[in-house]
This record gives C-alpha cells, sequence and structure tokens, in this order.
C-alpha cells in the first residue's frame, strides 16, 4: 500500500467535498487552485498535520507516489502542492461507485435531486428514463428543470467518469425536436445545482459516411459481425476496447439491430459495456426505435459472455438503460446517434462504413447548441444567445 493512501480525510468532509465537486463539474485536481470553502480549507488543515507527522524519509516517499498527480520534485517540492495532492487523491477515492449507477426505483425518493424537485417523479417512465420535452431547457452539457440545473447520468460520461458524452446528447436533443419522435434519456438523480455546472469541451474527430437503405431492408441480411481492434491497440484514444458485436435479426417485416463492445475484464469487480438496440421497419423503409444502455457483468461471469457472440450470450446481470425514442427516425439522426453514443470506439464507424464509400466522408462536430427544450416540443426553438 502506497504510503500516501495512509491518509485519508474523515468519510462526511470527503463526501462534502466530492458532492460539491460533481454538482459543478470540477475535477479533484482543481482543489489545487482553489478557490476554497469551508470544506476545502478544513481537509487541507487536517492533510497539514498528517503530513507534519511523517518522518523526513515518509514525506520524501509521499512526494515521490504523487509525482505522477502533480508536478512534484523530489528536492523542491512545496508543500502545498503535496498537501492538496493528498486531499486530492482522498477526495478521488470517494467517488461515485458504478454499482450504484444502475439506480433502484424504490430508492427513488431518497435521491437528492428528487427531493429537490419531486414533479420529476411524475415524469420517470418504467425504464427511469425522462421525456427530454419535460425539462424547461438544456444542452449538451446539462438540462434545467424549474430552478435546478440537472446532469445526464453517469453512464452517459467519457469511460463512466469523464465528462459528459455533449456530442450525443447535442445529437439527442437536435432529434427531439422533431415533434413525430418520442425521446427520453437518463439523469443522474444525485448531481443537482441551482447554478449553471462548468462546461468541458473534449475534442475528437468521428469520420463516417450517412446509411443508405440498399442493405437496410433487405431481410435475407441478417446475422452476427465481429469488429477487433487491432493488436496493440486496445487502449486507443484512452479507451481499451476489444471488440464489438453487431446483430441483425428479421421478423415479420421489422429488423432488428444490436451493439455491444467488449471491454477487457482487467481487475474490475463489475464490467460495463455500452449496449445498443434498434428496430426498423423494412416495409415503410424508416427505423422506428432505438435505445441505448449499460450493460454490466460480475467479472467471474464475463469469460463466459467473451467465448460467445451476442446473439448466443445470456443476458447481462445488471441493466441501466439510458436514452430511447420512439417514433420514426431519419437515417442520419439513427447513425448520428448509434455512432456518438459508442464515442471513442471506433469499430462502430467501421462497420458501418463499407459499402457506403460513393458517399463523402462527414466530419461531425457540434459547438455547444443552446437548444431550448419547451414543454411543449412543437414549439422548440434553437437560442444562439450564448456562445460557448
Amino acid at each position: 500500500m502506497p504510503v500516501y493512501e495512509q491518509f485519508d480525510l474523515p468519510g462526511s468532509l470527503a463526501c462534502r467535498i466530492a458532492q460539491a465537486l460533481r454538482d459543478t463539474e470540477t475535477w479533484p485536481r482543481d482543489l489545487l487552485d482553489g478557490p476554497w470553502d469551508a470544506d476545502t480549507r478544513e481537509a487541507f488543515e487536517v492533510a497539514a498535520l498528517w503530513y507534519a507527522r511523517r518522518t523526513v524519509e515518509e514525506r520524501r516517499t509521499v512526494v515521490d507516489e504523487l509525482s505522477s498527480f502533480v508536478p512534484l520534485s523530489k528536492t523542491e517540492a512545496r508543500q502545498d502542492l503535496v498537501i492538496g495532492a493528498l486531499v486530492m487523491t482522498s477526495v478521488s477515492r470517494h467517488g461515485v461507485g458504478l454499482a450504484e449507477c444502475f439506480d433502484a426505483r424504490n430508492e427513488l425518493h431518497d435521491r437528492r435531486l428528487l427531493r429537490l424537485e419531486p414533479r420529476l417523479l411524475e415524469q420517470i417512465d418504467d425504464d427511469l428514463l425522462i421525456p427530454l420535452s419535460a425539462f424547461d431547457e438544456g444542452n449538451g452539457h446539462h438540462l434545467r428543470f424549474g430552478d435546478h440545473f440537472v446532469h445526464y447520468h453517469q453512464f452517459l460520461r467519457r469511460g463512466f467518469h469523464g465528462t459528459v458524452n455533449y456530442l450525443f446528447a447535442s445529437a439527442l436533443l437536435s432529434a427531439a425536436q422533431d415533434p413525430s419522435l418520442d425521446v427520453r434519456v437518463a439523469i443522474d438523480f444525485d448531481r443537482v445545482s441551482t447554478e449553471a455546472p462548468r462546461r468541458i469541451f473534449e475534442y475528437d474527430h468521428w469520420f463516417g459516411p450517412h446509411l443508405t437503405k440498399e442493405t437496410l431492408d433487405d431481410p435475407r441480411a441478417t446475422g452476427v459481425t465481429r469488429h477487433w481492434r487491432s493488436r496493440g491497440m486496445e487502449s486507443f484514444w484512452g479507451f481499451p476496447l476489444k471488440w464489438t458485436d453487431f446483430r441483425w435479426t428479421h421478423f415479420d417485416g421489422l429488423k432488428s439491430f444490436e451493439a455491444e463492445e467488449i471491454v477487457p475484464a482487467a481487475e474490475q469487480s463489475l464490467v460495463l459495456n455500452r449496449y445498443v438496440h434498434s428496430q426498423r421497419d423494412i416495409g415503410a423503409q424508416q427505423f422506428m426505435h432505438l435505445d441505448g444502455a449499460v450493460r454490466g457483468y460480475e467479472a467471474s461471469a464475463y469469460d463466459r459472455r467473451c467465448e460467445q457472440h451476442l446473439g448466443a450470450a445470456r443476458k447481462a446481470g445488471r441493466y441501466r438503460k439510458l436514452f430511447r425514442l420512439d417514433g420514426p427516425i431519419q437515417d442520419e439522426i439513427w447513425y448520428q446517434l448509434v455512432v456518438l453514443f459508442f464515442r471513442f470506439n471506433e469499430l462502430v464507424g467501421e462497420y458501418l462504413h463499407p459499402g457506403f464509400q460513393e458517399l463523402a466522408a462527414l466530419r461531425w462536430h457540434w459547438p455547444d447548441e443552446k437548444l431550448a427544450i419547451c414543454r411543449n416540443p412543437r414549439s422548440a426553438v434553437l437560442s444562439d444567445s450564448e456562445e460557448p
């Protein structure tokens, strides 16, 4: 056990700081710069006292260990940076447990957001999703309901921990402008603030063509396909990935599409994979349904999942739906939502590309569009009042 991990803030203090950081989209690393509130000042005092009681050798070891988190030199380590790094790492250990993010209906009344905005309870459906039309306004980073700003679900964040997948959220909001679509999304029931949270941008490039109808509406074009990430590239873009399974089936005029990414098990007790399901009416030549979720596998059962393809695999032990669209969905919107939901997984665009080379490659980039979500979706408007 590293020496620095012997330090830990009192649980209630660390949890209060961690919650404040989550509410404002602030990283623990930002604690090094301030400004500090009463809880943070108390945390620095506790850390300073612990550090002062270490031996000279222990302090050198702590500086060496923490140098991977903050720029510390063994010979010129600033004590304020060392103490800040101790607070930062302690608060990080009190972050969100992913197992808790699957949510449970019988616990909703105790969640922070729903205590402050009980009217939202009426909007939650059986999948714990909420219609985007229920919110007063929103953008790719957050939504607003009444006097409170609401965050997207933890599983809609990069690697399930980082910033929100704002490109996907912006595309979802754009789709919601079509009054014929019922668009629903999962939110974080514990993050809430009265001021607009900080907006963080992460840029990457996705290239890919529009979908065509050449194979989409062929009832014989079914089966399972697997695309592997190249050997040695498993952690490309900082997102570990082994392969992605794709499956098409057909029954009674409806084609169903499924895609599930398979990540390495590593040393996780709970392995999380993103999953998409969709249905297409081949007579009408239109997608009529799309939903996305996270599947959670116990590590002990994950090897068996990896040994089977998507059609033969058992259902995951845990499941949390994150969004759903019902109604006629344009092919372009469908394609964008699927690819952007699987952001940092290049295999999805790779799978959808063959056969469409005659179409020019697209580079998608959305600025932080301020899409006002009105209670009557037919009157929704696009506001350019704020620049990102």
